[in-house]
């Protein structure tokens, strides 16, 4: 039991961090996009 909730505490905390990680991505390449579209 504990180790089935210790398994899915991970997973949460892994998902969280893809998540984060994909939302600084995303908003990173928009950034460098409107900056691009500016400069030019």
């Amino acid at each position: 039991m504990l180790y089935s909730s210790i398994n899915q505490f991970a997973w949460h905390e892994v998902s969280v961090i893809l998540a984060a990680i994909l939302g600084v991505v995303v908003v990173s390449e928009f950034v460098s996009a409107t900056v691009r579209r500016h400069i030019t």
